[in-house]
This record gives C-alpha cells, sequence and structure tokens, in this order.
C-alpha cells in the first residue's frame, strides 16, 4: 500500500542490518504522517537512514499512494 524504502548507502553490504516500520497511528495517515505542513515519519526516516538504519514506511489504506477505500474495507481484506 504505497510503501517507500529508505536505506543507508551500505544496504548491499553482507548484513544482517537493522530496519525499522513506522506505523501510522489511527484514521488515515499517509507515509509521513503528515499534520499540518510537518512530515514526523519523513524526518524520522531520514535522521535513522543516515545512522545506517534502513526504514518503510507505507501510506494507510486510500490515502496517498494507497488504493482501495477505508470506508468499504472489512476484517476479511486485513
Amino acid at each position: 500500500m504505497g510503501p517507500v524504502r529508505a536505506a543507508p548507502p551500505d544496504i548491499h553490504a553482507p548484513g544482517p542490518h537493522p530496519a525499522v516500520v513506522l506505523i501510522s497511528g489511527s484514521g488515515p495517515q499517509d507515509r509521513d504522517e503528515t499534520v499540518f505542513e510537518h512530515k514526523p515519519f519523513l524526518v524520522i526516516a531520514d535522521a535513522l537512514t543516515r545512522r545506517g538504519i534502513a526504514v518503510l514506511r507505507v501510506d494507510d489504506r486510500g490515502v496517498g499512494g494507497s488504493g482501495g477505500s477505508r470506508e468499504e474495507a472489512t476484517r476479511s481484506v486485513y
């Protein structure tokens, strides 16, 4: 669902490599968890990547680059 991966330059070196998945809170959010003009997940992902940690961020269903509709989703589609 609209994933964005940020990886440090040495990601192709032999691993293992540290990685995190940033998951939004309640309500429809984009991959940056945009609040007004601030993008906290983008800032966090940038800081972690600069420290050698890979980061995966995703848009919630029906938001940003994600398809589908939150209103029409049921538990069976998750």
